[in-house]
């Protein structure tokens, strides 16, 4: 057998050892649902003394709700930001023996009744735990022992005289705090839109700025080109008029010349006795592309002799 049809059939018997794994665990718990369920009914639902506590306290706050055996995850919930298993875990399955509502169902106290149980390591660790919950949930927390609890005008002189109070205080500088959040936020968030279209429309006015500074460079350019182009047609027209000129004395000269050749004389006594050379200065590009190219940017020999300058031999003749 083949390296491929080994690991076939391994790959197949995993799949059946997984399929009877899934199906066996799905029959037990079909079997757990068709048992009956061990549970019953829990009376009473409080001890005597917190049976006592519940009476005494409807009498001495009869307009309040009186809530018993409520869980600590019901009263406080978690800050956002915080990992919610790490700290859901410090109060899962705490309860508080009872909770003082108004009428509308916001707490105003928490009051837990300690028996013997109490004095243990193990449950002073959970006492300590809620008491840290309800503090930092800002929600006071009232401790009677079940062999001392108090009597009706007791109760209502600590709860209401004392801690009322004190929360409705606190609830109405929570209240101005919760006003100021919402106006601040009100004002907050029309601010930085107006920023944000002060920002755009400063960068629009920029922009049209600049873009208007680019059409206005053309036109500055193409009002100094015609000066410039003043300026270079008159230095060509003197050029021009002393290039003339020279070309009317030379033929002048030379008619003067031909005049005197009439005569033979004349002839033998005009000879050529040597020759001198001319140094012709270099001229700039454009007048070289005038004069040579007509205009036109090309280079020919007679533009790169005009624009390097070059040098003239002129025969020199006896007197």
């Amino acid at each position: 057998m083949s390296t491929v049809t080994i690991s076939t059939i391994l790959i197949a018997a995993g799949l059946v050892i997984i399929a009877v794994v899934i199906l066996l665990i799905r029959m037990k718990y079909q079997q757990d649902d068709k048992e009956p369920w061990p549970f019953y009914a829990k009376n009473p639902l409080l001890e005597k003394a917190e049976q006592e506590l519940h009476r005494q306290l409807i009498q001495a706050l009869p307009e309040y709700v009186i809530l018993a055996q409520v869980q600590l995850s019901q009263l406080i919930k978690l800050r956002s930001g915080y990992n919610f298993g790490k700290w859901h875990n410090r109060i899962n399955r705490m309860s508080v023996d009872f909770v003082i509502c108004r009428q509308d169902f916001s707490t105003v106290a928490v009051i837990e009744l300690d028996g013997k149980s109490h004095e243990q390591a193990i449950q002073k660790q959970r006492d300590e735990k809620k008491n840290k919950a309800l503090e930092s949930a800002h929600i006071r927390l009232i401790r009677w022992k079940n062999h001392q609890i108090p009597d009706v005008e007791s109760i209502r002189k600590t709860i209401v005289q004392q801690h009322e109070p004190i929360d409705l205080e606190l609830n109405k500088q929570r209240a101005k705090h919760e006003e100021r959040f919402k106006l601040s936020k009100a004002i907050l968030w029309p601010a930085l839109l107006l920023t944000a279209l002060l920002l755009v429309t400063t960068n629009l006015i920029d922009e049209t700025v600049d873009l208007s500074s680019q059409q206005l460079q053309p036109l500055e350019k193409s009002t100094t080109l015609p000066r410039e182009k003043d300026t270079k047609t008159k230095q060509e027209n003197k050029i021009k008029e002393q290039k003339q000129q020279i070309n009317n004395k030379h033929t002048h000269n030379d008619s003067q010349a031909n005049h005197t050749r009439s005569t033979p004389q004349d002839d033998q006594s005009r000879k050529v006795i040597g020759y001198r050379e001319l140094q012709i200065p270099g001229k700039t590009w454009d007048e070289c592309i005038q004069e040579y190219g007509k205009g036109i940017r090309e280079i020919n020999p007679d533009v790169i002799k005009c624009k390097d300058g070059y040098t003239e031999t002129i025969p020199i003749y006896n007197k």
